[in-house]
């Protein structure tokens, strides 16, 4: 009775300073970053025009298609459909991270655990974990990641590990694709499916559904975002001009640029500790999927090292990017771990949290005064 006491004092505890956070929004927050005015704007044009028209694109029209900017049209269909039951205000993108923060912690709660110990250990752990936090309090797209993220590591445990039915692989499936609206990236995780298949004697199966998954990424972007000039459009364009050399030297130029950032260059320790989880996790999944040969395990190691390839091979790891790209993946590991971890490991990883959330305090109060219209000003001339 006493664990249940102190563990339900600790989720009122966070509980309250979440409240607290968001109730500094008020009418004076607004989007002060680049991406979140692009944003905010586009998804009031689709609320105003009742059309997928954005307002800001990069090259004038948008997609060619639809009239879309490079985010696709998921974004701001979301925002839009919001926007007809609240009437528009910038504050709603707000209101809906709040609502995707919610949802996704609230999932722990349908995860296949029988003791409600843990379970709230699990709610305590993705409370403390400050990145949800954080990106909820700003007008950026991230927050429709993380309950996406929880509910895929929830259905590949309850196929690997609870055997369920093949039902699951079409929720998987499904999940994926409504998924990649939002971030094309997300078809990628099909692999995770390669393991269930190879089980069956059909990884022929899996291989073709994963081919099929990237092909469908591809057609996504090119039909519903708007192109713009980006390092692999770059690249593409050596291939088709048959510059070899110049594609491979670039490739590897770009590959040594990232590591040298991700490896030498750290702001600060939060920043440091959001971009090696992911990786420090992605060796435990490897290690626990070598040692067990357990699918879960040997899944969450492809997804996770796909992620990792394309991060360094055809992204940026710098500036926040590659913590926005690798979180998911972090996200999706974090519950199958930690309901797997000895309750020792299980509270060294809460207090890990716990450290990322005290020095997350300070930033986050950097940016809540960031996005209030009277610091405005002075965040342009510091630009």
């Amino acid at each position: 009775m006493t664990r249940f006491v102190v563990l339900g004092l600790l989720l009122i505890g966070l509980a309250g300073g979440y409240v607290y956070a968001f109730l500094q929004v008020g009418a004076d927050y607004l989007p002060v970053w680049t991406d979140e005015g692009v944003y905010c704007q586009n998804a009031r044009a689709a609320y105003e025009t009742h059309t997928l028209q954005a307002a800001f694109t990069f090259n004038g029209t948008g997609n060619s298609w639809l009239g879309t900017d490079a985010h696709g049209p998921a974004f701001y269909l979301v925002h839009g459909g919001l926007a007809k039951l609240t009437g528009w205000s910038p504050q709603n993108l707000i209101l809906l991270n709040v609502l995707l923060l919610i949802g996704g912690i609230s999932m722990v709660m349908a995860w296949p655990e029988r003791k409600l110990e843990v379970k709230m250990m699990g709610m305590i752990l993705l409370m403390c974990w400050p990145y949800g936090l954080l990106f909820s309090l700003t007008f950026m797209q991230e927050m429709v990641h993380f309950p996406i993220a929880v509910l895929a590591g929830l259905l590949l445990f309850q196929l690997y590990v609870q055997k369920r039915s093949s039902g699951y692989v079409t929720g998987y499936v499904v999940l994926l694709v409504l998924a990649g609206l939002f971030r094309p990236l997300w078809l990628f995780w099909l692999i995770g499916l390669l393991p269930y298949a190879y089980e069956r004697g059909k990884l022929y199966l899996g291989v073709l559904g994963w081919i099929a998954g990237v092909v469908l990424a591809y057609l996504l972007v090119h039909f519903l975002d708007e192109s713009v000039p980006n390092y692999f459009s770059q690249q593409m364009g050596r291939l088709s001009r048959g510059e070899f050399d110049l594609f491979i030297k670039a490739g590897v130029w770009h590959v040594l640029i990232n590591l040298k950032a991700f490896l030498v260059e750290q702001p600060s320790l939060l920043y440091a500790i959001f971009r090696f989880a992911p990786v420090v996790v992605l060796g435990v999944v490897f290690y626990l999927g070598v040692k067990t040969r357990n699918g879960l395990w040997l899944s969450l190691s492809a997804i996770g090292a796909l992620n990792v390839a394309m991060l360094f091979l055809l992204y940026d790891a710098f500036d926040w990017r590659e913590v926005r790209t690798m979180m998911p993946f972090y996200i999706a590991c974090m519950l199958p771990l930690f309901f797997h971890a000895p309750r020792a490991w299980r509270l060294r990883w809460i207090g890990i949290h716990v450290l990322a959330l005290c020095l997350a305090i300070p930033l986050g109060k950097e940016w809540v005064e960031q996005h209030r219209i009277g610091s405005a000003a002075t965040l342009e001339e510091e630009r």
